[in-house]
């Protein structure tokens, strides 16, 4: 569905790069936490868009889990700038090609796509895909998938 290229997109907006959304917020601005790593992951042909954050204390946890939550609601209300769309397209291109660049990563990525459906004659249109996505798409997509319904919280605590 075009909500998985969507979300790929997303997840490059919000995680992937010191650049992004999650990052600039929770690790350099707020200082809410100080590891921040996630993304998209499949299990059971579900897709789970997974963020994780460590910090040190509850309260930090709380101002963490709030600033996660109001930039997913800014990427609901708000139309992105072309440069910041832009720019995590590129990113998620170069990801991409970097998967083609050696007969191992062209090997799991044909392994991925079997995996996931995808038949390997579609391999070359694939990123022109993600390429495609747009601002309103962004809008819209999150609009529909990032809901409270589908929201789960996991608080491992403090040692």
């Amino acid at each position: 569905s075009t909500d998985l290229y969507t979300l790929k997109i997303v997840e490059y907006l919000l995680l992937q790069g010191k650049a992004s959304r999650l990052y600039s917020r929770i690790v350099k601005k707020d200082r809410t936490a100080f590891f921040l790593e996630g993304g998209l992951e499949e299990k059971a042909g579900v897709l789970a868009f997974k963020v994780f954050a460590t910090n040190n204390n509850e309260l930090m946890t709380e101002r963490c889990e709030k600033a996660i939550t109001s930039e997913v609601d800014r990427l609901k209300g708000n139309l992105l700038s072309a440069e910041e769309l832009e720019r995590a397209k590129n990113l998620f291109k170069m990801d991409y090609l970097r998967q083609l660049s050696s007969v191992l990563d062209r090997a799991l990525l044909l392994t991925d796509a079997v995996f996931s459906n995808v038949p390997p004659e579609s391999l070359p249109s694939e990123l022109d895909h993600y390429m495609r996505v747009t601002p309103l798409d962004v809008i819209a997509m999150v609009n529909r998938q990032f809901i409270a319904r589908n929201k789960v919280i996991l608080n491992l605590g403090t040692r």
